[in-house]
């Protein structure tokens, strides 16, 4: 099994006042001296959170400045040298200036591949010189590489292996009919490509905050655990729901105020009920500490096994034909999987 990383770089940029009007100024300039600025670089620094890209054998980047000043975090923690591939390069514009571009020119390229404008390229000449670097990558005995490089060309390569569909500002994108990603394109962002036998298998989009939060958590599990003795399992609920990934109980422990008024929003429309932000306050339906109004007393399940002074439903004897509990378990398979642990 081979494993590629495609990462494109980060953003924003420094401002240059000799740039202001980006349009008219000279292309090759302005697109070779696009340098992060310092939240440019916080962006790329926090890509070392990516479990995935922490043990890789080989790295590559384009030639611009902002690909290899994303690249410099990650080949650091690998101790690894950046290595320059111009089979990885920006697209070829074949214009002086920007303003020289048809108003439509992305969304009429990936509309018809063979497009292209003067001298510049198409994406399908940026698709061969790709695939002739990726059948190299394939053929080699590395088997775990990140490739950081530009929007476009990695826009083209999901073109040609998912079920694309992009009107120019979203792009939305299948494999094997499960959707994998529908939103604006980001910077930076990871898709981990994996191949067996030279044929993909799987494309995965790595949501960098997911990642990173899972980081957070693992890291104040192991802090609960030595000094207050509460195990991972702890945070599972009488129902068998996971806590830990419960939007209410991360505002709680992050103190995060907007994460508590998007969570009341959702839930009063949930439940055609008032729901305000002062009561999403909880750390766990298990767990000492507050809870929202909703698990501290109205919960019936929770009402339930408390009474019972069962540890979870999964310890108690009527679990099987709990017509309560299978409001919860005949939807969620985790939450009964995880009573049945």
């Amino acid at each position: 099994m081979k494993t590629i990383y495609l990462i494109r770089h980060s953003a924003p940029f420094i401002e240059i006042d000799n740039y202001k009007d980006y349009k008219n100024v000279p292309w090759n300039d302005y697109n070779r001296n696009m340098i992060l600025s310092s939240e440019g670089e916080e962006n790329a620094k926090k890509l070392c959170n990516v479990e995935g890209l922490k043990h890789l054998d080989e790295i590559y980047s384009a030639d611009s400045y902002r690909a290899i000043g994303t690249a410099k975090y990650v080949a650091e923690m690998n101790n690894l040298k950046i290595k320059l591939d111009n089979r990885i390069n920006e697209r070829d514009l074949g214009v002086n200036t920007i303003s020289e571009l048809p108003e439509n020119q992305t969304l009429d390229s990936f509309k018809n591949k063979d497009y292209k404008f003067g001298t510049g390229e198409s994406l399908d000449e940026v698709d061969k010189r790709f695939n002739a670097f990726l059948d190299e990558l394939l053929k080699s005995d590395k088997n775990r590489i990140a490739l950081f490089l530009h929007g476009i060309i990695m826009m083209s390569f999901l073109q040609n292996n998912t079920d694309f569909f992009f009107d120019g500002n979203t792009m939305r994108l299948l494999f094997n009919d499960q959707e994998i990603y529908n939103d604006k394109m980001k910077n930076p962002m990871v898709f981990k490509i994996t191949y067996e036998d030279n044929r993909i298998t799987n494309i995965e989009y790595i949501d960098k905050k997911k990642d990173s939060y899972s980081l957070f958590l693992f890291e104040i599990h192991v802090i609960m655990s030595i000094r207050w003795g509460v195990t991972m399992n702890e945070f599972i609920a009488y129902c068998g729901l996971d806590c830990e990934t419960c939007e209410a109980r991360i505002a709680t422990v992050t103190d995060d105020n907007q994460l508590r008024e998007k969570v009341a929003e959702e839930w009063s429309k949930l439940n055609s009920t008032e729901i305000t932000p002062d009561m999403i306050n909880c750390k766990g339906c298990r767990m000492d500490g507050v809870k929202t109004p909703y698990c501290e007393s109205i919960c019936p399940i929770r009402q339930c096994a408390m009474k019972k002074r069962v540890k979870t439903c999964g310890n108690c004897k009527d679990m099987k034909d709990c017509a309560k509990l299978a409001m919860i378990t005949k939807n969620n398979k985790e939450a009964l999987n995880n009573l049945k642990k």
